[in-house]
């Protein structure tokens, strides 16, 4: 009941929130802090992907399960078109990710697994982290970004931002410094405005709860990781696997742990209790069943 729940709540935003951009194609309100009118009810582009990545792993699950093809095609087209009005290129990316992998089965490949997928994000993480600045400077780099008008944003990002927060994380390794008001953050920055995180889901962690507060997060998704694994087999933990690898791919220029990103975090619980999801999937009239999977884990 929650997950199912949770979807139809997540479509029902989504689904406002187009009419919403259709009615105001020039935005809802002015936002201070990104000096732009392209809000709508679900605020700036970049606060899309808390609502439309999580509808999207919810509803490819419910479409498997329950076989309602229509209902997730509508959802898909109109979280492409929302993302794409709002120049989310991240979340276009991302999107474009999860719908190639979905679409073309490629999950089943065995290489496609939850511990590859965080190895996976882990490499990413590094290589944007360490040597965009480096990259973006090429004539490949430049031209890459300039295509999506990110040439100057992801410069700075790697040039101020996150050495800045390296900085910053070096002060209080250990514990971290907490957290502050969004514009304690821009003012530890340089007064930037936009700049109230650290644009990077693993460093930002590592600046509000140091070396303590990773060790715990990485024991979550250990235990996250065994879950999806033992029901590996199932549609459900497929779903849910690549999806987490989506997130973290696209959390290396965002964060997910801020008060408006709940949805997301329903992702890693309805994975660390995907046991219970799949059991109470099987008690459904009107749902499929991973006959493999069930004898695997009978």
């Amino acid at each position: 009941n929650l997950f199912m729940a949770t979807l139809l709540a997540l479509e029902t935003l989504i689904y406002i929130n187009l009419i919403l951009m259709l009615m105001y194609p020039e935005g809802m309100y002015y936002l201070i802090s990104q000096r732009t009118n392209s809000n709508w009810l679900l605020g700036y582009k970049s606060s899309l992907q808390y609502y439309i990545l999580p509808a999207v792993c919810f509803g490819g699950i419910n479409q498997y399960y329950r076989g309602q093809k229509l209902r997730y095609f509508l959802l898909l087209s109109v979280s492409f078109f929302e993302t794409i009005i709002s120049g989310n290129v991240m979340l276009t990316v991302g999107l474009i990710i999860f719908l190639v992998f979905y679409s073309l089965k490629l999950y089943n490949i065995k290489l496609f697994d939850i511990w590859k997928y965080y190895i996976a994000d882990l490499g990413i993480n590094i290589i944007f982290l360490f040597f965009l600045l480096w990259f973006v400077n090429t004539n490949i780099g430049r031209l890459l970004f300039g295509l999506f008008g990110k040439d100057v944003s992801i410069s700075s990002r790697a040039s101020v931002l996150w050495p800045k927060t390296i900085e910053l994380i070096n002060k209080k390794l250990l514990f971290g410094s907490g957290i502050f008001s969004s514009n304690t953050r821009v003012e530890m920055y340089g007064g930037k405005l936009g700049y109230i995180h650290s644009h990077n889901q693993l460093m930002e962690i590592m600046f509000i709860g140091g070396l303590f507060l990773m060790a715990i997060y990485i024991i979550v998704h250990f235990f996250i990781g065994r879950k999806l694994i033992k029901y590996r087999d199932t549609m459900l933990s497929k779903i849910l696997s690549l999806s987490i690898f989506v997130l973290y791919m696209m959390m290396v220029v965002e964060v997910f742990t801020r008060r408006i990103a709940a949805a997301i975090w329903m992702i890693l619980i309805f994975s660390a209790y995907c046991d219970k999801l799949y059991r109470s999937l099987l008690t459904r009239k009107d749902c499929k069943v991973d006959e493999r999977a069930v004898n695997n884990i009978l």
